[in-house]
């Protein structure tokens, strides 16, 4: 054996090398243990052997000249010596192609897991390289990315991984298991070319390939075209089947992010550049669609993905969404521009992703979401129109009975930024509305939009970190009990910053409002707790409680400046109240501060 360690507790063995044993490192009856990046090498039996020890964290390990039959790592699931708690191994499950990359994806079956990849031989036995690691997302999925270079590399690499995961407990603050390494896994891509822009269905053209992958003869889709790089379906395409496709136009030649080569645009006869109806993965990456009604129709799928595809001038629904089976969606760093459809994105169906998308469309509503389980994070809303639309809205979401989160967004330029009614268990976090427009340097031109955040008719939702500026009301919660309004930047909106009209039971908590005619307005609201904001540079009032608002609790609010430092007096008066029965500040650990009003 070249390590043994028995009975070890919180100790680390890092950048050993051991070669020529019979095993490389053997812990017993030991817990809290980290193993990295330590050397195996032509080791006969297994590399690292786990016997009756518990919290082990093995990162980063090589190993080289193991035999068939061997392990990386060994926790002797099912036997007396079990360890690691028998911590599950992840799946690779399939491969995708973008931009040079192989894309590996797969479940870890936990979601607080941390992945780590290794190349490993054509055996698939030994962890001969670490090459990376990658997060499980909130439906214990993963994905993980690796330079392959030219296309023609694509199946010449071999990989295994391993998952560890952090447990909490009050023994141990923070203790990690770390599994087995998963069987070797090659991704097995069949590739087929378009190299003519024609619609013909002939070798080397999209409608051909498309029945190729139908048939289960290509599963990688790339573009080699010469010349014209504009491709015009005078019909519809064949619908996809295929269990397993990728089209990847980032393979032409000359692509760059947005600057799609390959164009696909519609006859006045087709309203869908893609119809997808598969029991598998499909995914479409790097293209450019024009002029379509719904350019990408998904009517069944296991798992689908669209990623960095400029789709433009479209008249209803960039994607339509049919499936309601489906493992997940993903529609991540996406260009979405069109000034010519009422609404612009609909999310009606559930287990879907919206990532990193830049979305420009003018008409009614840019986003509307109205599906359980949907997730919209870090995109960027823009109103195509210069002077902004009249009864517009960024983000509409509503009739959400479970969970939903609407996340690090930024929005700007419509009439109410984001729109939140009759919905429950929803999480809006960290977005910002109008910050490009307050920070033009040219203060002249700004432009005040209505709302920013308005929730109406909604139970039980968070509104947590988010920043609204240069809004004439910035948060409007009305008839919305059990509302959690948390942690906001709100500044230079003419009017009132967080406005709470006929609510219960809500809490208006830790918030920063500056430069507005009046702080927080109470209206007919009761058992509101207003605690902890910071309203300074009010016009009118910090605070005001209007009529038949009562058993209000007010406490530990900073108004007019935090400190007592001689700033600026605000030009309003600190607290208005216009109703009984509530108690404003209370005990000294309550006690409102109202300095320079």
């Amino acid at each position: 054996i070249g390590i043994l360690m028995e009975s070890g507790i919180r100790s680390l063995l890092v950048d050993n090398t051991v070669k020529d044993a019979g095993w490389g490192c053997k812990v017993v009856d030991s817990r809290n243990i980290k193993i990295d990046s330590n050397n195996f090498d032509t080791i006969a039996s297994n590399s690292i052997e786990l016997e009756k020890s518990n919290h082990i964290f093995i990162t980063k390990n090589t190993t080289k000249g193991l035999t068939k039959l061997a392990k990386p790592i060994n926790l002797n699931i099912g036997t007396a010596n079990e360890s690691n708690g028998a911590k599950p191994i992840p799946a690779i499950e399939y491969a995708t192609y973008k931009n040079g990359k192989v894309v590996l994806r797969g479940v870890g079956k936990e979601i607080d897991g941390v992945l780590e990849f290794f190349l490993t031989d054509t055996l698939g036995v030994d962890l001969l390289k670490y090459v990376g690691q990658t997060t499980i997302d909130p439906f214990g999925k993963f994905t993980f990315e690796y330079p392959v270079g030219d296309i023609t590399h694509v199946n010449d690499f071999n990989f295994k991984a391993t998952i560890r995961s952090i447990r909490y407990s009050k023994k141990d603050a923070d203790t990690v298991r770390t599994s087995e390494a998963t069987a070797a896994f090659n991704p097995r891509l069949k590739t087929c070319y378009v190299i003519s822009a024609s619609d013909e269905d002939v070798k080397g053209t999209l409608r051909y390939n498309i029945g190729l992958a139908n048939k289960s003869e290509c599963t990688l889709m790339v573009f080699d075209l010469e010349g014209g790089t504009t491709i015009q379906p005078l019909t519809d395409l064949p619908v996809i089947t295929a269990a397993n496709l990728t089209i990847d136009g980032t393979s032409q030649a000359g692509y760059k992010i947005f600057t799609n080569q390959v164009e696909i645009v519609s006859p006045p006869t087709v309203n869908s550049a893609f119809n997808v109806n598969s029991n598998g993965l499909v995914a479409i990456h790097g293209l450019k669609l024009s002029n379509y009604k719904t350019p990408i129709v998904v009517d069944k799928v296991n798992e689908f993905e669209a990623s960095e595809n400029n789709i433009n001038n479209f008249t209803g629904n960039p994607f339509e969404i049919n499936s309601t089976n489906h493992e997940i969606i993903r529609i991540l760093n996406d260009s979405i521009t069109s000034n010519a459809t009422t609404v612009g994105f609909t999310l009606d169906k559930p287990l879907v992703n919206v990532f990193y998308n830049t979305i420009a469309v003018g008409g009614d509503t840019a986003v509307v979401v109205k599906a359980n389980g949907v997730e919209f994070v870090s995109n960027t809303i823009t109103n195509p129109n210069v002077n902004g639309s009249a009864g517009s809205c960024g983000i509409s979401i509503r009739g959400i009975a479970d969970s939903a989160s609407v996340s690090t967004n930024s929005i700007d330029g419509y009439d109410l930024g984001l729109n939140l009614k009759t919905s429950s268990g929803v999480r809006v976090y960290k977005n910002i509305i109008n910050k490009v427009e307050h920070d033009k340097k040219d203060k002249k031109t700004q432009k005040l939009t209505r709302y920013g955040i308005f929730v109406a008719n909604a139970d039980s939702n968070a509104i947590i970190g988010n920043e609204v500026y240069l809004t004439d009301t910035a948060v409007v919660m009305k008839h919305s009990p059990r509302l959690k309004l948390t942690s906001s930047i709100i500044d230079s909106c003419g009017g009132i910053g967080i406005f709470v009209d006929s609510c219960t039971q809500a809490i208006v908590n830790a918030n920063t409002i500056s430069h507005t005619h009046t702080g927080i307005e109470l209206s007919g609201s009761s058992k509101i707790l207003v605690n902890g904001n910071r309203i300074v540079n009010h016009y009118f009032a910090g605070l005001l409680l209007q009529n038949k608002s009562e058993g209000n609790g007010i406490h530990k609010n900073y108004i007019g400046d935090y400190y007592d430092d001689g700033l600026a007096k605000s030009a309003g008066v600190g607290i208005i109240l216009r109703s009984s029965n509530n108690i404003i500040g209370g005990w000294r650990d309550s006690s409102n501060h109202i300095l320079h009003n």
